[in-house]
């Protein structure tokens, strides 16, 4: 049985499925709070929160999806990392890997972590590359 990376994990370092919980989260915390500061605009913020919440849930699942079914049914590769740079708590990490005889460039957008950020140019790494579309691959070490 292939490792499969946590939900938690997922949440930690993918940037979009991080982005789908904060914004619920806070979309949430401001309807709270202005509850208390200004119960006319709170009405406007309840009004908006369960379709951020679908919304913000959806991308979730979407992208836990797309991982863990990489993660389950993708084929392993070697790769090297090409570049990675970080803004503001969040960044891109990109690689280089071969499958099935074509050298393919792929990248993620990540939470800024200790472990995304200890990826630098030139370390090899082991990519799990989706077998229908192998433009989608993730780097194995960052989820599991």
């Amino acid at each position: 049985m292939k490792p499969i990376p946590s939900l938690f994990r997922i949440i930690q370092v993918d940037y979009l499925a991080s982005l789908g919980v904060i914004a619920t989260v806070v979309i949430w915390g401001m309807a709270l709070a202005f509850l208390w500061l200004d119960p006319e605009a709170a009405s406007f913020f309840r009004l908006i929160a369960p379709l951020v919440t679908v919304a913000g849930f959806a991308v979730l699942l979407w992208r836990t999806r797309m991982i863990m079914s990489v993660f389950s049914d993708g084929h392993q590769v070697p790769g090297v990392i090409s570049s990675s740079g970080f803004f503001r708590g969040r960044g891109r990490v990109e690689y280089v890997y071969t499958y099935q005889g074509h050298k393919l460039a792929a990248g993620n957008a990540v939470q800024a972590t200790k472990l995304t950020r200890s990826l630098a140019p030139g370390q090899e790494v082991t990519v799990l590359v989706d077998h229908l579309n192998p433009k989608h691959a993730f780097v194995r070490e960052l989820y599991l």
